[in-house]
């Protein structure tokens, strides 16, 4: 997937110099609140995606060095280089065993998506949290403009794949279920 060719997603970001990304959502305790910088986090210079220009946010900034946007919508035309900061610190819970685990274990609605957003209390980012941050860059490690690196999709479609799994483990219960207590931060405005 990352073997720089012209069929591939593109290869990491140059290695950039910056202090690590700090963990949104809170609740994570020190050491799980700040993830160590890798050996990326500078812009892609291999494949497909080598100079691609994003123009979106960022608005959650993990980079210090990215401009900022002025807008707090994210919504004006920043144009950047597209950066990447794979980080196998981050990936190192996204083992095949665990993701199993996340999928088996889970007998309710509100475990699987704990286990899929990540659990502050077991200094546990989940697959989820942890996808965003294993991309990390810019905008891959910003939650709000992060479907600007193309990588976005194939993670989000392993998320779907994750919830379809734990769907058929007892389809006629889990096929049509939701959450006791709906979300109160997925709003969107359509004005």
């Amino acid at each position: 997937m990352f073997n720089v060719n012209m069929s591939s997603m593109g290869g990491n970001g140059v290695k950039a110099d910056y202090p690590g990304v700090m963990v949104h959502g809170g609740g994570f305790q020190p050491p799980w609140d700040m993830i160590p910088a890798d050996l990326g986090g500078g812009y892609v210079k291999d494949g497909p995606f080598a100079n691609m220009a994003v123009s979106l946010g960022p608005i959650g900034k993990n980079i210090p060095e990215v401009p900022s946007n002025s807008q707090p919508d994210g919504f004006e035309h920043n144009p950047r280089c597209l950066r990447r900061g794979v980080n196998c610190y981050v990936s190192s819970v996204l083992y095949a065993n665990y993701t199993y685990n996340s999928i088996t274990q889970a007998n309710t609605i509100e475990l699987s998506q704990q286990n899929m957003l990540g659990v502050p209390d077991k200094n546990d980012w989940g697959v989820h949290m942890a996808g965003h941050y294993t991309i990390g860059g810019d905008p891959g490690g910003d939650f709000y403009s992060s479907p600007g690196d193309p990588l976005f999709y194939f993670h989000h479609g392993m998320v779907d794949r994750i919830w379809w799994i734990w769907q058929m483990q007892d389809l006629e219960k889990r096929m049509n279920v939701l959450p006791d207590a709906p979300a109160q931060d997925d709003f969107v405005d359509l004005n």
